[in-house]
C-alpha cells in the first residue's frame, strides 16, 4: 500500500511539474507574440515616433518583459520573422518585401532613446544582470564561418554573488560560464578579469543560432559602460573611470533597480 502511494504521488508530482512547465512556456510565447504584434501594428504607421510617444509606458513594458522573461523564444522568434522577411525576396535579384525586422525594432527603441537615453534602452533590452567572482579564465576559438575566420574567445568561469536582474533563471550559488571576444574592444578599453575577483555585468545569451545551454552566456557591453569591479564592497568602472559610481554595492543596486527595473 505504501508503494502504491508513493507512486500515486510520483506521478501527481510529475503531473504538476509537466502543468507548470507548459503554463510557463505559453506566458513566455505570449511575451514574445505580444511584442512582436505591437512592433508590426505600429510599424505600419508612417508616424512610429509618435505612436511610441503615445503608447510609451506600454511599449517599455513590453519590450522589458519580453527580454526579460522569455529570452530564448524572443531569439527564436526574431530569426524565424526573419527568415520569413529574407523569403520574399531572391538573392541577386530583388530585395525582400519590407523592412527587416530588427530594424523595424530598433526604430521603436530609437523613439525610447530620444526620451530616455540608450543606455536605458540597452539595459531594458538586457536579461541578465549579475554580481559574479570569478574562478577560472580559459581560452578558446570562436569561428565566424561568414568571414572564413577565426578569433580568440574569452571564457570566465564564475560564481553567482547576487542577481539584480534574471532571478527567473540563475540563483546565488549557480555556476555559470560568461564569453567575449577581445576584438570587439579597443586596446584602451579591453577588459582584464582576474581570478578570484568580483565584478558585475550585464549578460545575454549567444545568438539563437549559437545557443548552447543556459548557462553558458555572453558579455552583454554594446553601448553600454557597465564593467563593474567590486573591491572592498565599492563600485568602480575599470573600462571608464570617470564614469565610476564610487558607491557601496548595496547603494549601486537600490539606484539601478530604480532607474533600470520595471518590477510587477
Amino acid at each position: 500500500m505504501k508503494i502504491v502511494k508513493i507512486t500515486l504521488f510520483s506521478v501527481l508530482f510529475l503531473l504538476i511539474l509537466s502543468n507548470l512547465s507548459a503554463q510557463e512556456i505559453q506566458e513566455k510565447k505570449e511575451k514574445v507574440d505580444t511584442l512582436f504584434k505591437f512592433v508590426k501594428e505600429i510599424t505600419n504607421t508612417k508616424e512610429i515616433s509618435e505612436v511610441v510617444n503615445m503608447n510609451l509606458e506600454k511599449t517599455k513594458k513590453i519590450i522589458y518583459e519580453a527580454y526579460k522573461y522569455a529570452p530564448i523564444e524572443f531569439n527564436k522568434e526574431l530569426h524565424r520573422w526573419t527568415e520569413e522577411w529574407r523569403s520574399t525576396g531572391l538573392k541577386g535579384i530583388k530585395p525582400p518585401i519590407g523592412i527587416k525586422p530588427s530594424t523595424l525594432l530598433k526604430k521603436i527603441k530609437e523613439t525610447i532613446a530620444t526620451e530616455y537615453g540608450w543606455e536605458y534602452v540597452r539595459f531594458l533590452e538586457t536579461p541578465y544582470f549579475m554580481k559574479v567572482k570569478i574562478l577560472d579564465i580559459s581560452y578558446s576559438t570562436y569561428s565566424m564561418s561568414k568571414r572564413n575566420r577565426e578569433f580568440q574567445q574569452i571564457d570566465l568561469k564564475a560564481e553567482i554573488l547576487d542577481v539584480i536582474k534574471g532571478k527567473e533563471f540563475y540563483s546565488v550559488g549557480d555556476t555559470i560560464t560568461v564569453s567575449y571576444l577581445p576584438f570587439w574592444f579597443n586596446e584602451t578599453s579591453l577588459p582584464i578579469f582576474e581570478i578570484n575577483q568580483v565584478y558585475a555585468f550585464p549578460l545575454k545569451h549567444w545568438s539563437y543560432l549559437k545557443y548552447s545551454g543556459y548557462n553558458k552566456l555572453l558579455l552583454k557591453l554594446n553601448g553600454l559602460h557597465t564593467l563593474y569591479k567590486i573591491e572592498n564592497d565599492i563600485v568602480h568602472s575599470p573600462l571608464s573611470v570617470e564614469m565610476s559610481p564610487l558607491k557601496s554595492w548595496d547603494s549601486f543596486v537600490n539606484d539601478f533597480k530604480q532607474k533600470f527595473l520595471m518590477e510587477k
